[in-house]
């Protein structure tokens, strides 16, 4: 379903979601060498369509890029990250695109916000509702940028104690959701040897809490950090693929269930003769990190997970789909664990070196948008696949916005970052469940999370008893049938 989902515009690499036009679909920004492009979404085909919102730079290139509003006027504005060309360093320059008119002017990029260690990472510092920053400037200092509505230069502000910590992990997995559930969202760091939580203080930002210690002295790479609802238990697990050696050839997964870390024991053996294995850091686009990108494919509650893996024998990539299911294995430790579903994704071919979840129907069934790489010419097309669901299935669908406002237009949809949701939900046998999502927790290294949350309910009705939204400390109450 390329060109229903493309046409003919399916170059470059898609980079983050986001509604930049006010309309209620999911528009796609994508990185196209130097270009920064937005495609908006339709509800015919084809779904995502190139636009106005175009600006292309000679002088630098785009690492990455994160919609969001950034002057508080409740539109969306496109930051974006550059670095000189054929650079060898960890050093990003941070731009910004101003929304609210119907083209982008491009001379805004020109001007630099912000240098920072890395990417940065998106998240509320003030609780005004404009997005801040947090990241490692060029003096390697963990600090907070905080935007306001003059559009100049963020201030710069230090966090606190920063020097007693670890060095942090580039590329990073930082991620910003409430994890003690006072419904303001936290800030968890992963560092190189541990994940540090910071809680969310009103007066203060945030306040150093605890830190979750690695694997200290067994696996060589750590991947990036995922937090999840593993086990549809109402809480984030902690989830970390790792390599026991610098090629992947032992590769796993683990899970802390906010005690101890255990190993999912995820069988990486197609069953024909070929084992397969994470894909091994290196310096291209979507592999410089072991990524996985979580979503609820087969609508059962459970979330799955995309991942980018190769054989052992060779440095091809292909992306699987990994299944939620049970662990009823004799070591089971953890009550889930994840199984590939070798032959699902057959027909994308080879050199696939990425794949997300993305609703291209609106009918809360998760589709995958994909990317290959061509080898030859180095570049990169994105490519579609239907998620077509054998069965009828019952979700929420829950999209927070801004609580901003603009007298230009009648209602904003500019989405809001880190936003967590919860459910509640009576199961046929009278017991009940309940779930709980993080609203774009990560926002860079191409996390690529999508700018609502999908609670799959299964395929009976089941009664959904509350929704529960937290918004930076408030808290409101839907009653559902």
């Amino acid at each position: 379903m390329t060109t229903s989902s493309f046409g003919k515009h399916n170059y470059g690499i898609i980079a983050a979601f986001g509604d930049f036009n006010s309309d209620e679909l999911t528009d796609v920004f994508v990185i196209n060498g130097s270009s920064v492009n937005v495609l908006l979404a339709h509800d015919k085909e084809p779904f995502l369509r190139p636009s106005t919102f175009v600006c292309t730079y000679s002088n630098f290139v785009i690492t990455s890029i994160v919609p969001g509003d950034y002057d508080g006027d409740a539109y969306m504005d496109i930051l974006f990250t550059t670095q000189i060309k054929n650079s060898t360093s960890n050093l990003h320059e941070v731009r910004i695109l101003w929304g609210g008119s119907t083209a982008l002017n491009c001379s805004d990029g020109i001007l630099i916000k912000a240098t920072t260690m890395g990417q940065p990472l998106v998240l509320h510092y003030n609780r005004d509702i404009i997005l801040d920053l947090f990241g490692i400037n060029a003096q390697e200092q963990r600090v907070f940028w905080i935007p306001d509505k003059s559009r100049t230069s963020p201030i710069e502000i230090l966090m606190s104690d920063s020097l007693l910590f670890k060095e942090i992990k580039l590329p990073h997995s930082h991620s910003f959701l409430d994890v003690n559930d006072d419904n303001a969202a936290d800030l968890l760091v992963t560092t190189k040897l541990n994940v540090e939580v910071w809680l969310s203080e009103e007066r203060s930002g945030f306040i150093f809490n605890s830190s979750i210690e690695l694997l200290v002295g067994q696996p060589t790479i750590y991947g990036q950090a995922l937090f999840t609802d593993v086990a549809l238990s109402g809480q984030f697990f902690l989830v970390t693929p790792v390599c026991y050696d610098t090629e992947c050839v032992n590769s796993t997964i683990f899970i802390f269930d906010n005690n101890q870390w255990h190993d999912l024991q995820v069988d990486f053996n197609d069953g024909k003769g070929t084992l397969w294995r994470f894909s091994p850091p290196r310096d291209e686009v979507y592999l410089d990190s072991i990524t996985m990108r979580s979503g609820d494919y087969n609508m059962d509650g459970y979330p799955d997970i995309l991942m980018t893996l190769s054989p052992v024998n060779s440095n091809e990539t292909a992306v699987f789909l990994l299944h939620n299911i049970p662990c009823n294995l004799a070591g089971c430790k953890f009550s889930r664990t994840f199984q590939v579903q070798w032959d699902k994704f057959d027909s994308f071919g080879k050199n696939v070196v990425m794949a997300t979840f993305y609703d291209f129907y609106m009918d809360g069934v998760l589709d995958i948008i994909y990317v290959k790489k061509n080898i030859s010419t180095q570049s990169y097309t994105m490519n579609a696949f239907r998620n077509e669901l054998e069965y009828d299935t019952n979700f929420i669908k829950v999209i927070v916005v801004t609580g901003l406002s603009n007298e230009k237009i009648p209602i904003i949809n500019g989405t809001l970052y880190n936003r967590k949701v919860t459910f509640g939900t009576n199961l046929p046998d009278s017991t009940y469940r309940t779930g709980v999502c993080a609203q774009l927790p990560q926002s860079a290294y191409f996390a690529l999370q999508l700018p609502y949350s999908i609670f799959g309910l299964d395929r009976t009705p089941n009664f959904v008893d509350t929704l529960n939204v937290g918004l930076s400390g408030y808290t409101p109450k839907v009653g559902l049938k």
